[in-house]
């Protein structure tokens, strides 16, 4: 059906618009592992947002066993039942629970945004970009497509676009445009849409047919595409602008450290010495929970469990050079000749009611026409095989109309 042709001309078709080396470097910064794998799962971090908590917590416990073994008379009270503490337990985790569901909700909810971006934007690349007036039109259509999620991606993470992260194929213009506006995705949109509006299909007189019919449609799809773009956009920026609810947070934290800090109270004395690593240990879980629901409640940065938003843009810009590079051969291009619609005069003129009564007479039975209605059948699609045979079937839909009417039964 078709082949990669390389242009010893256009050497651009095989360079690309981003520099492949600078987004892989970024991508490994995120979390890469395989499920079925045990090992790559059971490993352990600490961030300074865990340590602290963490370092003051395990402290107080190692200090307060201490002085419990040097001072034994104390140890009855801090003996002290651990009733309070289950029941408190069961109410933080349920806190916990909710507050990383909320937070992975909200990391699902951008991923589907920025997949809906991915489809919107070979939807453009597949069947917009294509069809625009000439190749320096589809060539900037797919650079400015390109150019519209790297801006999205620096927008969200509050950066600007990096001349080191740009390919030699992406034009430095629209990159500084883009830099110089307080909404690059908005401006990026803007500017592929004036592309899409300049570079439609016009009328070719020297050919049989009509390319400026497909305008309209082509400019709709685009639309619709681009405003898919802009809501995804909006999606995001809603997800990034909002986080989550302080009085919740200052609550779930309250209660964790009051429970953490008081369990000791309720363990040292009866466990000595294992109760300091055993504080430290549960300490940790319930923090790194945290720090977990922290990170993926803004899923645009550059965490460990943030989205890799590099390899999503690297995957679309291999879709996009792929069918940028493609060329249809000479069989391939005959066979789709035969899908264009050749033009035809109109059926219906303004000014003309000839032409009208022209068309109206072909469809209901009984309407008479006249000598001139008559000498206008003269048309250039009386010898095309597809207007005979659609006058043969309307000739015969006619027909078979007028013969239910005849054998009708009357109203008794």
């Amino acid at each position: 059906m078709g082949e990669e042709v390389e242009d010893p001309d256009k050497p651009w078709k095989t360079e690309a618009w981003l520099n492949h080396e600078y987004y892989r470097d970024a991508a490994t910064k995120f979390n890469h592992y395989d499920p079925t794998l045990w090992g790559p799962t059971l490993s352990l971090r600490m961030t300074a947002f865990m340590f602290y908590p963490w370092a003051i917590i395990t402290t107080l416990v190692t200090v307060l066993t201490w002085f419990l073994e040097a001072h034994k008379e104390f140890i009855g009270e801090f003996s002290l039942s651990t009733d309070a503490h289950i029941v408190m337990g069961g109410t933080l985790s349920f806190l916990v629970v909710f507050r990383t569901n909320a937070s992975y909700d909200r990391w699902w909810e951008a991923r589907c945004a920025w997949q809906t971006v991915i489809t919107n934007s070979r939807t453009l690349v597949a069947m917009a970009v294509p069809t625009l007036v000439n190749e320096e039109a589809r060539e900037a259509a797919a650079g400015q497509l390109i150019a519209f999620v790297v801006s999205l991606k620096a927008y969200l993470r509050d950066e600007m676009i990096s001349e080191e992260e740009l390919g030699p194929r992406m034009n430095p213009e629209i990159v500084a445009m883009l830099n110089s506006c307080s909404c690059m995705p908005i401006m990026a949109l803007r500017i592929l849409s004036h592309t899409a509006r300049v570079s439609l299909p016009q009328d070719d007189p020297d050919t049989e047919f009509d390319e400026a019919s497909l305008a309209p449609p082509i400019y709709g799809e685009c639309n619709e595409a681009l405003r898919g773009l802009s809501t995804q956009m909006g999606t995001m920026e809603r997800i990034k602008m909002t986080p989550m609810v302080f009085g919740y947070v200052a609550t779930l934290r309250f209660f964790l450290i009051l429970w953490l800090v008081t369990l000791p109270i309720a363990l040292v004395g009866e466990y000595n010495w294992v109760a300091p690593p055993a504080l430290s240990m549960i300490a940790y879980l319930f923090i790194n929970v945290e720090q977990m629901a922290i990170e993926i409640e803004q899923p645009f940065g550059d965490d460990a469990n943030d989205l890799p938003l590099e390899l999503y843009i690297l995957d679309l810009e291999k879709v996009v050079r792929s069918m940028r590079a493609h060329q249809l051969s000479e069989g391939a291009s005959d066979v789709l000749e035969g899908f264009k619609a050749p033009r035809r005069p109109s059926i219906i003129v303004r000014g003309d009611p000839s032409l009208c009564r022209q068309n109206v007479a072909g469809l209901r039975p009984g309407m008479q026409r006249s000598p001139s209605d008559q000498h206008s059948d003269s048309s250039p699609g009386e010898n095309d095989p597809q207007q005979r045979s659609l006058d043969e079937r309307m000739d015969s839909w006619k027909g078979s109309l007028e013969d239910s009417f005849k054998h009708r039964p009357s109203p008794s």
